[in-house]
């Protein structure tokens, strides 16, 4: 909320619905993006069974493609 409240009035229209888990989904795909591997996402995040394993599935929800990155990487397919 201080970052918030920092921002002025212009910047606030970007940023007035922005959450903290939003900025944790946004760093999860900039993660991916840069090549980290869901393990190690989701190590940084958290993201963890009872026994202490990696929870992928929670992981791959919060690194789940956009339509604009699938129709990217169809449009790089070969053939």
């Amino acid at each position: 909320m201080e970052v918030k409240q920092k921002g002025s009035h212009e910047e606030w229209g970007h940023i007035a619905s922005v959450t903290f888990h939003d900025l944790r989904h946004d760093f999860a795909h900039r993660a991916r993006s840069a090549g980290w591997s869901l393990e190690e996402i989701a190590a940084y995040l958290g993201h963890q069974t009872k026994d202490g394993t990696p929870a992928l599935a929670t992981t791959g929800r919060y690194t789940l493609p956009s339509r604009q990155q699938l129709k990217e990487h169809i449009q790089n397919l070969p053939g």
